[in-house]
């Protein structure tokens, strides 16, 4: 998963912060699935950090990855 790409970047950078990498590699979920619990922790650094913690771009990239990785 974590390949030399500006998606996997995006995850150590973003994701791996507050995750560990077994949580996210034990998971499988549909591109809904995946799209709601991406949407739920912008939500949630948004109210931690008092900001938006990623860009759309950024969204649509993690979302794209997992799907990819991690898709049921």
């Amino acid at each position: 998963m974590m390949r030399d790409d500006v998606a996997a970047q995006i995850m150590v950078d973003k994701c791996l912060v507050c995750h560990e990498v077994g949580r996210i590699l034990l998971e499988r979920k549909s591109r809904k699935g995946w799209e709601d619990c991406v949407v739920d922790m912008r939500v949630l650094a948004r109210q931690k950090f008092h900001k938006d913690w990623f860009s759309g771009e950024e969204f649509r990239l993690i979302v794209d990855l997992l799907v990819r990785t991690q898709g049921s």
